[in-house]
C-alpha cells in the first residue's frame, strides 16, 4: 500500500531527527512539536497492478508532528497529522485527490493507528471514486490489527479506480432514419412505421 511505503519513510526519518537533533535540547517530559512540507511523486504499485496500467500519484501538503518523550527524554510516541492534496493519473484521466487523517505511533509497544481520510479520489463534478478512510491499528512491521471503516487500497480493492481511470469510447449508435431524436437499437428494422 503507498500510503504505509511512504509513512514508514517518513517515520523513520522524524524519529531519527528526533533522536539524533532536538531529544537532548527538550525538557525531558515536554513534547516536541513541529511542520514540515511533503510532496511525493510515483507510481502506485498496487493500483497499477490491479488495473494493468501504470498509474501515478502526485500529493504536496503540510504534516504537522508531535513527539513525545518519557523522563528520561527517550521518545516514546509520534502522532504525525497529514493534510495533503494532489492528483492521480491513468490514460490521461486525472482524479482529485485528499488527504487528512492521523498516524499514531507508539515506539514502547511498536504499534501504529491511522485515523481520519488516508486518500480520496473524485472527479471535479461526478463524485467520489474511491475513498480509504476510518480506523486502522497494526504493529509497525505492517501486520493489521484492527481495521473500521471502508479500507479498499487495504483490502486490495481497486474495482472502482480502475474503471475510472481506464478509458472508454461511446459504443457505435445507428441513426434512427424516421427522423426521432432517439436511436434505434441494433436489432431495429430500418423501415419508418
Amino acid at each position: 500500500m503507498r500510503i504505509r511505503k511512504m509513512r514508514a519513510m517518513l517515520t523513520s526519518t522524524i524519529v531519527g531527527f528526533t533522536v539524533l537533533c532536538l531529544a537532548g535540547t527538550a525538557y525531558a517530559s515536554e513534547p516536541l512539536t513541529g511542520t514540515f512540507p511533503i510532496g511525493e511523486q510515483f507510481t502506485d504499485d498496487g493500483a497499477s497492478a490491479a488495473c494493468g496500467f501504470d498509474v501515478t500519484v502526485h500529493f504536496a501538503g503540510t504534516v504537522r508532528y508531535i513527539a513525545f518523550f518519557d523522563d528520561q527524554g527517550q521518545l516514546t510516541s509520534l502522532q504525525l497529522h497529514y493534510n495533503t492534496t494532489g492528483t492521480m493519473a491513468a490514460n490521461g484521466i486525472t482524479l482529485n485527490e485528499v488527504d487528512h487523517n492521523t498516524d499514531n505511533i507508539n515506539l514502547v509497544d511498536g504499534t501504529e493507528t491511522v485515523v481520519g481520510i488516508v486518500f480520496r479520489e473524485f472527479l471535479p463534478g461526478l463524485g467520489v471514486v474511491i475513498m480509504d478512510r476510518g480506523r486502522v491499528s497494526g504493529t509497525l512491521d505492517g501486520t493489521v490489527l484492527f481495521e473500521a471503516g471502508p479500507h479498499p487500497a487495504l483490502d486490495g480493492n481497486f474495482t472502482a479506480l480502475c474503471a475510472a481511470l481506464t478509458p472508454w469510447t461511446r459504443p457505435s449508435i445507428r441513426c434512427n432514419p424516421c427522423g426521432g431524436s432517439e436511436p434505434l437499437p441494433p436489432h431495429a428494422a430500418t423501415r419508418c412505421p
